[in-house]
C-alpha cells in the first residue's frame, strides 16, 4: 500500500477537526506542512500495546497514521494524535468518541476501526491511538486529480453508495460531518468507502437540532451546510449538502464555491446562489435536478433523508 498509494491514509489523519485547529490550519489555502505540526514520540520500541510501528504513512492536520503490524503479523494503520491536538481542551473526549462510534459502526462501505489503546511517550505524557483497516486504492479526490470529470454514471453509482451508507448510519443516529471526495474512497476492488466516520456525533432521534452542542465542530469548508456555518450543532440533512458538493465537484471538477479564505468559501454557501453545471458542462437534466435539491440552502427544502436520495438516484443510473 505504501509504495503505491502513500497518501491515503493521510487524508484519514488530516480529518479529526478541533475547532482550534480547523480555524487555524484551514486559513492556509495551501495544504499542512508536516514541519508545522509535532507528531507524538513514539516509545524508543516502537510498540503501540500489542502493535508494532513499521513506517509513517502520512502527516495530517491533526494526526500522523502508521503502518503497523498486529501480533499475526497482518498490516493495519494506527491513527496517533499531534502533540498540539492533544492540547486543545476536551481533545481526549472527541479522540475517544471518534474511536468508539468507529468501532460501533460495521458496515461493509465504512472503514473500519478495530480498536483503541494508549502508550505512554519517552516525556511520560499518556498518548491515545486508534487502530483501523489498511486500505489498498484512492480517493475521490485523486481520481478527480488523475480523471479530472466523472462520467454521469458514475456519480450517480458512487454517490448512490455513499447515501446508503448515510442512510444505515442516519437510522443508527450518527451524523458524518465531513462528507467530501478525500472522505470517499475506492479500493482496488472497486469497492466504495465513506470514510472517518469515527468524526461522527450521535443525535437525539426525532431530534432535527441533533445533540453535538459545545464548542467542537468538524468540516471541510468547501462541503460545508449553510447551517453549519453559524452554528455547531447538525442534522443528517447536513450530509447531505456536502453529498451535493462532492456530487458538484465530479461532474463540474470544483465544489460549488470557492473562495480566497475559507470565510469567504462559508459565507457563499450561506448567500450565494448555485451555478448550475449545466452552466459548464453537459449533464442529464435528472442528475442535475438530484445535485440542485441536495444543495438548496433551506434543510427543509432538501431531500429529507438519505434514503430518498439513493432511490431518486437509483432511477436514474440505467438511463444516465
Amino acid at each position: 500500500m505504501l509504495e503505491g498509494n502513500p497518501i491515503i491514509i493521510f487524508k484519514i489523519a488530516g480529518i479529526t477537526g478541533i475547532v482550534i485547529l480547523f480555524i487555524r490550519l484551514f486559513a492556509r489555502k495551501m495544504p499542512v506542512a508536516a514541519n508545522l505540526v509535532t507528531p507524538a514520540h513514539l516509545p524508543s520500541d516502537r510498540k503501540l500495546g500489542q502493535y508494532r510501528v513499521m513506517e509513517t504513512v502520512g502527516i495530517g492536520g491533526n494526526a500522523t497514521v502508521y503502518r503497523a503490524l498486529n501480533p499475526e503479523s497482518e498490516t493495519v494503520a494506527i491513527k496517533v494524535p499531534h502533540l498540539e491536538t492533544m492540547r486543545v481542551k476536551n481533545f481526549r473526549k472527541v479522540f475517544e468518541a471518534e474511536a468508539e462510534a468507529g468501532v460501533d459502526l460495521v458496515h461493509p462501505s465504512i472503514v473500519k476501526v478495530l480498536g483503541s489503546g494508549e502508550f505512554t511517550d519517552p516525556g511520560g505524557r499518556t498518548v491515545p491511538f486508534f487502530v483501523m483497516e489498511n486500505l489498498e486504492g484512492e480517493d475521490v479526490r485523486d481520481i478527480l486529480k488523475r480523471e479530472g470529470l466523472l462520467p454521469p454514471q458514475r456519480v450517480a453509482q458512487i454517490a448512490r453508495v455513499v447515501a446508503d451508507t448515510l442512510s444505515w448510519a442516519h437510522q443508527r443516529g450518527v451524523i458524518h460531518r465531513d462528507i467530501s471526495p478525500q472522505n470517499i474512497f475506492i479500493t482496488k476492488s472497486k469497492q466504495i468507502k465513506v470514510m472517518d466516520f469515527g468524526i461522527a456525533t450521535a443525535f437525539k432521534r426525532g431530534d432535527r437540532k441533533g445533540a453535538s452542542g459545545g464548542a467542537l465542530n468538524f468540516g471541510t469548508p468547501a462541503y460545508l451546510a449553510p447551517e453549519r456555518t453559524s452554528r455547531t450543532d447538525s442534522d443528517p440533512r447536513s450530509d447531505l449538502y456536502s453529498l451535493g458538493c462532492v456530487m458538484y465537484e465530479m461532474v463540474t471538477g470544483h465544489p460549488p464555491f470557492t473562495g480566497e479564505s475559507p470565510r469567504a468559501v462559508l459565507m457563499l454557501h450561506r448567500k450565494a446562489a448555485v451555478l448550475p453545471p449545466s452552466r459548464k458542462i453537459e449533464i442529464p437534466p435528472q442528475l442535475e435536478k438530484i445535485i440542485l435539491k441536495l444543495l438548496e440552502k433551506d434543510p427543509e427544502k432538501r431531500y429529507q433523508d438519505a434514503g430518498q436520495v439513493s432511490a431518486a438516484l437509483a432511477d436514474l443510473i440505467p438511463s444516465v
